[in-house]
């Protein structure tokens, strides 16, 4: 545990807790409202990215773990005890669904006209083709790895059942966010369902390949797991932005609402 690149980690998973605070205030102040919307767009995206499958995936592999092991663990990674592992994640859930609320209120008050008009698919199909190639690959690798283990090619110290689980959340994330502009975008009854599932899918594809590997484990990055980073954050990063653009464009009266720029 006092090895760099565990210091390292420590500092900027501090760092992060610092600036999720910031944009914890950004969002229920006066003032939040005056951001421009690409920096809420770009920190709300990374925290999203970040939590999501920590906040889904932990409780539901925590439970399975138990029932299975008796116990809680982190496998390989950083050998913390149970109570240990329990306290740190269990405080990154809280601190997501704090966010989440947040950030859906803030969303609802700010973008509110453009949620309710439903997310559209690209606009061009290149850009669905990009995106599906990438986010899908990214996710065929998370849910195999999540289902049968990291073995060699995978991320290495994430072996428990909870961390497992944490995975196959990621997987699935990534094909809902790819799949949900495509089947539920036309849909109006669906459209804050879509924007959510959308949202979600592509900031978790983006954030937690780099992620993966800042944290690999003992420094050892896998390969794969780099090729698996490498095509899915631009991916995700490219098909979010083309969902958001051809959204905006479909959207009807937006002429009051401010949206995030792509400069």
């Amino acid at each position: 545990m006092g090895t760099p690149r565990f210091l390292i980690g420590n500092t900027v998973t501090i760092a992060m807790d610092v600036l999720s605070v910031l944009l914890g205030l950004a969002l229920i102040q006066p003032w939040g409202r005056r951001i421009p919307a690409w920096s809420v767009f770009i920190v709300g995206g990374a925290a999203t990215g970040l939590l999501a499958p920590i906040l889904i995936g932990i409780p539901v592999g925590s439970v399975l773990q138990l029932a299975v092991e008796g116990g809680l663990s982190s496998g390989g990674e950083g050998n913390l005890e149970g109570w240990t592992f329990a306290v740190i994640y269990g405080g990154f859930g809280m601190m997501a669904v704090a966010l989440a609320v947040l950030l859906a209120l803030y969303a609802d008050e700010r973008w509110g006209e453009l949620v309710a008009a439903g997310v559209q698919p690209p606009a061009h199909r290149w850009a669905t083709a990009a995106g599906g190639i990438g986010m899908l690959s990214f996710a065929a690798a998370m849910l195999y790895w999540g289902i049968f283990g990291p073995g060699a090619s995978g991320p290495l110290g994430m072996n428990s059942i909870a961390q497992r689980t944490v995975l196959t959340v990621t997987g699935i994330a990534a094909v809902a966010g790819f799949l949900a502009p495509l089947i539920m975008g036309r849909s109006a009854s669906r459209a804050r369902s879509a924007a959510l599932i959308t949202w979600v899918g592509c900031a978790t594809t983006a954030l937690q390949g780099p992620t993966g590997l800042l944290l690999a484990h003992d420094g050892q990055i896998s390969p794969f797991g780099l090729v698996v980073a490498a095509v899915g954050t631009p991916a995700a990063v490219l098909y979010g932005l083309a969902v958001l653009e051809s959204t905006r464009r479909m959207a009807p009266d937006l002429t009051r609402v401010e949206i995030p720029d792509r400069s």
